[in-house]
């Protein structure tokens, strides 16, 4: 992993963004009048709180998937013990040039040192068996480098003070792969996740979960493009099966939640109401007060 990996990074977010967007636009041009499910929705809201409603279970509920892409921070901190040895090159002093450092707690780091301080391309290597490649400025990790975790889970990219930041690609043990944005540790931003199972997310991320505009794609041929809160669908979202829209309307806390158009096998249109997944035809009152 180097740094020809990051060669097209900002076109690709650019390009990528703009897809999940613009297919929310056509698809929504094509039969459903948008419009129409928001002024609904903005009644059945005020409607909702003013009486109770009961509703029955929906035969239409996503199939759920209960896997998120929250990771743990990406970090490496640099031994703060004792030193046991150095062997390497010496000026007045001071470690500078080539040398290597083992610490009494077992930590080791091999390469550039610059008047006691490792700065330049080096090796550290922890004492729970972790290692990392890269870049280091007066002590600590800054720039491009590389974490190899004994556990199999790996991350290449910008790092700031032992902290990866930036663009960079990351893989846990299971073999998901995260490309994008992090911020303190954590996906932040912009990023695409291709996981295992054949399922892909592509979209935007805060503090390490999907939250925005982002796109779900499950490997059955459905696909969720809309907004997320928290790692799960809410807000606007629409639902196509091998590229065919099969509803559109409003989520909540992963389910179907407020107004919503189905589109059924015959290629008719059923409109109605969720609460929590659970389906109820439109009361006429809601289409006279819209």
């Amino acid at each position: 992993m180097g740094n020809s990996c990051w060669g097209n990074v900002e076109d690709w977010r650019l390009e990528s963004t703009s897809d999940c967007i613009e297919e929310i636009r056509v698809s929504g041009k094509k039969r459903i009048d948008l419009s129409m499910i928001i002024r609904l929705q903005a009644t059945w809201r005020g409607y909702s709180s003013r009486k109770k409603i009961s509703f029955l279970d929906s035969k239409v509920e996503l199939s759920k998937d209960k896997r998120d892409f929250q990771c743990s921070q990406v970090s490496v901190c640099v031994s703060e013990g004792s030193v046991k040895k150095y062997i390497g090159e010496i000026v007045g002093k001071n470690r500078h040039g080539q040398g290597m450092q083992i610490w009494n707690d077992g930590c080791k780091y091999e390469g550039e040192w610059k008047f006691n301080n490792m700065s330049g391309q080096g090796s550290y290597f922890d004492m729970a068996g972790n290692v990392f490649k890269g870049s280091f400025v007066n002590g600590k990790i800054n720039g491009f480098g590389v974490l190899t975790k004994k556990e199999g889970d790996g991350f290449g990219g910008n790092w700031v003070d032992g902290v990866a930041c930036g663009q960079g690609i990351s893989r846990n043990r299971e073999d998901d792969l995260f490309v994008g944005e992090f911020s303190r540790g954590v996906k932040n931003g912009f990023g695409e996740v291709s996981l295992k199972n054949g399922n892909s997310y592509k979209g935007f991320f805060k503090d390490g979960l999907a939250n925005g505009t982002g796109c779900y794609q499950w490997k059955n041929g459905k696909r969720f493009v809309g907004s997320w809160k928290e790692g799960k669908k809410s807000g606007f979202g629409q639902v196509f099966y091998f590229g065919v829209l099969k509803f559109t309307g409003y989520f909540e806390n992963d389910k179907r939640h407020g107004f919503g158009v189905v589109t059924l096998k015959n290629k008719s249109e059923k409109e109605g109401i969720w609460d929590k997944g659970k389906f109820k035809e439109i009361p006429s009152i809601l289409l006279n007060e819209c």
